[in-house]
């Protein structure tokens, strides 16, 4: 047993390393959060996550040092976000133009305030 443990032997350098490349992608993802990219915003700051996900569940859960059934649950964990996200993203993208949240100006009721496109019958 002792030899397994042995083999699997990692130096603090290497966490260290990976630390800071979090901290780099957590620095990235603020910065670009501060750049209103539009409608690029959302697939770069899901391709931070992603990469940032990917660094922890490789070194810190050990999956890189892995062989076996972790892998499989991790992988079908995957593919259920995967799923789940493409869900997501196929429902916002064939909705109804007035349930569309980027749409709500085009047909929302005029500002509070501001004198209605059709007056109202007097009473």
């Amino acid at each position: 047993m002792v030899a397994a443990h042995a083999r699997h032997a990692t130096s603090p350098r290497k966490y260290l390393y990976v630390f800071a490349g979090l901290m780099v992608l957590t620095f990235l993802t603020y910065w670009t959060g501060k750049m209103h990219l539009g409608h690029a915003a959302l697939p770069l700051a899901l391709a931070i996550a992603v990469t940032k996900a990917g660094l922890v569940m490789a070194f810190f859960m050990h999956l890189a040092e892995t062989r076996g059934a972790p892998l499989v649950a991790m992988a079908v964990a995957l593919i259920f976000i995967g799923t789940m996200l493409a869900f997501v993203f196929g429902d916002v993208a064939f909705r109804f133009p007035p349930a569309r949240p980027d749409r709500m100006g085009d047909y929302a009721y005029p500002p509070i305030g501001s004198s209605p496109a059709v007056p109202r019958p007097s009473k």
